[in-house]
């Protein structure tokens, strides 16, 4: 029996681990797939903030909610209490919901600065900025953007730091005033130097692509 549960537990992991490289290259559906098949006796709270992501990118809102809600059930102040509140915000952000999506992430930057979670805290500050800019708070979003870019500078990855710089030419270009379209053609232009030099070419097209758009 304790060999049985041992190689369950083997599976899950795998299983788990699978999921998030699958997450990672874009498949969220293939990480569904995935994550359905860990044995229903080791589905722990990662199992379920891992089917939470995955929903989210499908996307599936619905499945994403019921997922959450049935974590939060099991887990009020637990370890992952603070990813879970990051993916109720990406929900929140989704059903269009910014000032909620805010009142679940401030409280979760103190516990993660706390646990050194630099990437996850970038990640917190780049939604806070989403969320800042939908109700129309320039400056403050502008400054959680700055956040995220010296994060994700010191932790050396390029690809974040040319989200970053996308982000904050989204804001100015919701700013609309005048002046702002040439900041925000500065900043596509630092993400684009950025994801050029990384050899990001879907990242650079995705750029190539906003500036195109650009009034």
């Amino acid at each position: 029996l304790s060999r049985s549960l041992d190689d369950e537990a083997g599976v899950a992991r795998n299983l788990e681990h699978q999921a998030r490289s699958e997450l990672a290259a874009g498949l969220p559906q293939a990480a569904q797939a995935t994550l359905a098949n860990v044995p229903a006796a080791q589905r722990s709270i990662s199992t379920g903030l891992l089917q939470a992501q995955a929903a989210l990118a499908v996307p599936d809102t619905a499945a994403a909610n019921t997922t959450l809600q049935e974590l939060r059930a099991r887990c009020q102040a637990c370890a992952q209490s603070a990813a879970m509140s990051v993916l109720q915000a990406r929900l929140a952000l989704a059903q269009a919901q910014p000032a909620a999506a805010e009142k679940l992430l401030q409280p979760t930057l103190k516990p993660l600065a706390e646990q050194q979670e630099q990437r996850e805290l970038a990640n917190v500050w780049r939604l806070l900025a989403q969320a800042q800019t939908l109700q129309q708070r320039h400056a403050e979003a502008l400054a959680s953007a700055q956040q995220a870019l010296s994060l994700d500078r010191a932790l050396g990855l390029p690809d974040k730091i040319a989200a970053d710089w996308q982000l904050m030419a989204q804001v100015h270009l919701a700013r609309n005033n005048t002046g702002d379209a040439a900041q925000a053609r500065m900043a596509y232009a630092r993400a684009r130097t950025v994801a050029q030099a990384a050899n990001l070419q879907a990242v650079v097209a995705q750029i190539d692509q906003s500036l195109k758009e650009m009034p």
